[in-house]
Parts: C-alpha cells; sequence; structure tokens
C-alpha cells in the first residue's frame, strides 16, 4: 500500500513552460545600434505586466526568452505578459520580450536623456543615454537645397 503513494504519477506531465511560447523577443537590432546601456533592469508599461518579472539571483530555464531578458530576471507566475516588457544590461543592451499577439517595434523601448537624470536612474524604457549629435540633420537641409537647386537649372 505504501507503494502505491510514492509511485509515480503515471500519463503526459502539463507543460508547466507552455506560457513562454506565447511570447517572443522583439528585434532591436537597430535600437542597439544607437543605444549604449551602461546599466540593468526592466520596464514593462503595464503594470500586470510589471507584476509578472521578479529578479532574484536564481536560474531559471526560459528557453528561446533567455537572449531577450537580462540576467537575473525571471517569471514569477507562470503567465504571458500581455503587451511588451524592455530588458536591459550592458552584456545583452537594449532587448525586448512581448506576446506574440502584440507588434510593439523595440523602438518604443529606447529612452534617450542625459546620464544621471532622473528620467535615466527612474527609466520608463531601455536608457540609452543621451541622443547622438551628429550633422545628419544638417546634411539632410543641405541634400534638399542642393535637390532644390537641381531642379530650378533644369527648368
Amino acid at each position: 500500500m505504501l507503494a502505491t503513494l510514492v509511485a509515480p504519477i503515471e500519463g503526459p506531465q502539463p507543460d508547466r513552460s507552455a506560457y513562454l511560447d506565447k511570447m517572443e523577443c522583439g528585434d532591436c537590432k537597430q535600437v542597439n545600434q544607437e543605444c549604449q546601456i551602461v546599466s540593468s533592469g526592466y520596464f514593462c508599461r503595464e503594470t500586470e505586466d510589471t507584476d509578472l518579472i521578479d529578479e532574484r539571483k536564481v536560474a531559471a530555464n526560459l528557453k528561446h526568452l533567455s537572449s531577450c531578458m537580462a540576467p537575473g530576471h525571471f517569471f514569477l507566475k507562470r503567465v504571458e505578459i500581455s503587451s511588451a516588457c524592455c530588458f536591459w544590461a550592458p552584456q545583452i543592451g537594449c532587448q525586448q520580450v512581448k506576446n506574440k499577439l502584440r507588434t510593439k517595434p523595440c523602438s518604443d523601448c529606447a529612452t534617450y536623456h542625459e546620464r544621471g537624470s532622473f528620467l535615466d536612474l527612474n527609466p520608463m524604457g531601455c536608457p540609452c543615454g543621451p541622443p547622438e549629435k551628429s550633422g545628419a540633420g544638417c546634411n539632410g537641409v543641405i541634400s534638399i537645397v542642393i535637390l532644390m537647386c537641381a531642379i530650378k537649372s533644369m527648368k
């Protein structure tokens, strides 16, 4: 009789990680060309999604999401997020985990603020630092002027 109490359960076991298959990594290649990450963290725009994420020093099998979640982060409950969450760390850059039914672009995660500012220290997305200052805007204006001159000379 004791043997029947400790015998393993026969038959198929439920897949406890099926909720992970309802999520995917966002495409953040473009964001990471511009974004310089120096800290670690995460941000979810939806409060109910934030309540699903936990940060501890434990190993968790995140399957296909391990490449886009910051180290040490995992899902507290076995429930998929409803929208998208942004994760960042120096070793992974700016990354996004999103519900497969949502189409939030990864650029939605990038935030640009001066280092040390309130919004940099309390980010609502990946703290990418200050926006790059380049002559790209000026080059665009110069290109338009040259194009207008070329069109005018053709008339």
